[in-house]
């Protein structure tokens, strides 16, 4: 089961660091968050004015570019998170190493 995510990981590895970061991160997180939270503002503004403002060109500009920088670094974390966990696993020549055991740590 473990090998299963190693394996996995691997061919998304073998893909490159900025596809990961911009299929991920970007275009997985970033994006649908933007939109959810956009949404989410538009739907519950009390009154006209605010809807205005949600709407206007400037607002939209900023908003779309934070949820991409916002996404941009998810995917790096993520990127970077998981490529240490395999290097260490590799290391190891252990391929359940995913999570730390409960076990291990009380040592």
């Amino acid at each position: 089961m473990e090998s299963d995510k190693w394996q996995l990981w691997e061919k998304i590895r073998a893909k490159g660091t900025w596809h990961y970061v911009f299929f991920r991160g970007i275009l997985g997180w970033g994006i649908p968050f933007g939109v959810f939270f956009w949404l989410f503002q538009f739907f519950n503004s009390r009154d006209s004015i605010d809807r205005e403002i949600i709407l206007e060109l400037e607002f939209l500009i900023f908003f779309i570019s934070l949820c991409l920088i916002v996404g941009f670094f998810v995917g790096l974390v993520g990127w970077f998170f998981t490529e240490t966990a395999y290097q260490r696993s590799r290391k190891n020549k252990d391929f359940n190493i995913w999570i730390p055991k409960q076990k291990e740590n009380l040592k």
